[in-house]
């Protein structure tokens, strides 16, 4: 079987105060200085009722909302080597 993506979510009580606050959400994540998640990770943003969506040309997901915060995130064709790389050193 061959590992294509991986999802991870953050659940929280329901916050109306993110649907406040998530145009600088959004902003924040798009405008840092990290080298995975910026402006050139994610493209497109879509905006829907007390909801943003960044999307990724390479299929990436990031959904933030009212209740949670999903990453979906598709792995490279050779993800599977490059993780056995960092686990083996710690599965001794």
């Amino acid at each position: 079987m061959k590992l294509t993506g991986f999802v991870l979510a953050v659940r929280f009580n329901r916050s109306f105060s993110i649907d406040d606050n998530i145009g600088s959400i959004v902003d924040d994540i798009l405008l840092h200085k990290s080298q995975l998640f910026n402006e050139k990770l994610f493209e497109t943003i879509n905006s829907y009722q007390n909801a943003r969506v960044l999307l990724s040309k390479q299929g990436h997901k990031l959904t933030i909302n009212i209740d949670n915060i999903i990453l979906e995130y598709q792995t490279p064709y050779d993800f599977e080597k490059n993780f056995e790389k960092y686990l083996n050193p710690h599965c001794s």
